[in-house]
């Protein structure tokens, strides 16, 4: 509401600037915040930023180090964070390019749980690195991060962080999985690198 229907004609007034890292993840607005993932070099680092959207007003980070090597447009996360309110609390999920999954107070940003899924999970990294927005369904957050053996997808506890389920067998690709309704149930679409395949979430 109250957009320009063209840009190019009148461009939207500029409230606030700041400078980040690089990143191809899109930018989350909730509950009047901003939260977006970025990547420094020196010291190599990926981060999750928390701003207030009315101001810009840095609210809170989160870092962890990484390393990227070899990695295809190796410049940033590739992940958006994902805003879940359930039960009293909202938390804040992210998936790094590298597969460092991560559960936040969307509030302060405190850690709540945090996996390296390479280590933990035996997680199998693509080209391009980790891709796909965590994808939360009722309890859990699911991962597509062809974890080892049989884990496409992993499911784990939102809230604690646990591993619930895992299925398919195809490897990590670029698309979130996406939930469908069909006859009444629900099905979990991920469209990986060799198939697209259904799941029961």
């Amino acid at each position: 509401k109250g957009l320009p229907a063209d840009f190019a004609e009148k461009a939207p007034r500029e409230l606030w600037r700041i400078k980040i890292g690089g990143g191809f993840g899109g930018v989350t607005s909730v509950g009047g915040r901003v939260y977006v993932m970025d990547y420094s070099k020196s010291p190599e680092q990926e981060r999750v930023l928390c701003f207030e959207a009315a101001t810009g007003k840095q609210v809170w980070s989160q870092s962890w180090p990484v390393t990227y090597g070899k990695m295809d447009h190796g410049t940033g996360p590739r992940a958006s964070v994902v805003i879940d309110a359930d039960g009293g609390s909202t938390l804040a999920y992210a998936l790094g390019a590298t597969g460092m999954a991560s559960c936040f107070d969307a509030g302060t940003g405190k850690i709540i749980w945090q996996h390296d899924t390479q280590k933990e999970f035996s997680a199998q990294i693509s080209t391009w690195g980790f891709a796909a927005s965590p994808f939360i369904w009722k309890d859990k957050v699911i991962l597509h991060i062809a974890a080892q053996p049989k884990g496409c997808l992993l499911a784990l506890d939102k809230k604690a962080g646990k591993e619930i389920w895992r299925t398919g067998d195809d490897p990590a690709g670029y698309c979130t999985p996406e939930l469908i309704m069909h006859a009444g149930k629900p099905q979990l679409i991920q469209w990986g690198p060799e198939h697209i395949q259904s799941f029961n979430p």
